[in-house]
């Protein structure tokens, strides 16, 4: 199998789930596990009870977090490249069949792709050129957007670290880690401006006023950059209220939730090695 979607989904959403698999599969043929994490009602699931369909199979786990998720569903395919998906997204199907061309073409360990809100408006402001990533680019990427060779990232040990992404102690930037972790490994990813995907407006971790998920970047960047990710989490922020993401009377606010994500970050893995 060359591409396989990983689709990560909870009992109370897991309709929706097998929704965009089935058609995955009966537009283009492309087949998708499910992941089902089962703690968020009362049910009779068994950890690891999995269900079958046309489309692929739908994996029930006690396990909770994301990246949990993801990382379930990374050491369960066994496709030459895989595709991490929400389970409330449209697929643009002409648009993925343009990204299967381009990795099958430029073999890329990773490569990252554009996602749209449901109105056809861009999330980001995206290059309209491909580049190769860098530690930089990887910051600014989304789950959705990443499709991995398989191989590459289980041969390196590159996982999703447990400690982020919703549901986790920090709620958000585990895609980021992922991606630079492959990096810091010697893979190498490539950009394409194609989009493959649409999304309800909002999406997990751009809530930048919460000082949750501020405190969950300064994290992120600690866990990336060490003690300089405070430093380089000051352009984040300015480019957050240039944006109008975050107020301008709310900048020391902002900044003080990176630095305390940052700094506790830091203090806990000394602690804690």
């Amino acid at each position: 199998m060359f591409l396989e979607i990983l689709i990560s989904t909870t009992l109370s959403r897991i309709e929706g789930a097998k929704l965009i698999a089935a058609s995955a599969y009966n537009s283009i043929g492309i087949r998708s596990i499910v992941v089902c994490q089962t703690f968020d009602q009362i049910n009779d699931i068994e950890d690891g009870v999995r269900e079958y369909f046309d489309f692929g199979y739908v994996q029930f786990s006690s396990t909770q977090g994301l990246s949990q998720s993801r990382g379930l569903a990374l050491s369960l395919s066994t496709a030459q490249y895989i595709w991490f998906l929400d389970d409330d997204i449209d697929v643009q199907f002409s648009g993925l069949l343009d990204i299967v061309d381009v990795i099958k073409s430029e073999e890329p360990d990773f490569l990252t792709a554009m996602f749209e809100d449901l109105d056809g408006n861009q999330f980001k402001n995206y290059s309209s050129k491909c580049f190769f990533h860098s530690q930089l680019t990887v910051m600014r990427v989304s789950s959705i957007e990443i499709f991995v060779k398989r191989c590459q990232f289980i041969d390196a040990g590159i996982k999703f670290d447990n400690q982020f992404g919703l549901g986790a102690k920090y709620p958000s930037g585990e895609e980021n880690i992922f991606l630079s972790d492959a990096l810091k490994a010697g893979l190498w990813g490539i950009f394409y401006p194609i989009v493959v995907a649409r999304h309800p407006p909002m999406t997990s971790g751009r809530n930048f006023s919460s000082s949750f998920i501020l405190r969950s970047k300064g994290a992120m960047f600690a866990r990336i950059f060490g003690l300089s990710g405070f430093v380089l989490a000051l352009p984040y922020v300015a480019k957050r209220v240039i944006r109008k993401e975050v107020p301008f009377k709310s900048v020391f606010c902002s900044l003080r939730d990176i630095f305390h994500g940052t700094f506790s970050y830091i203090k806990t893995k000394r602690t804690h090695g």
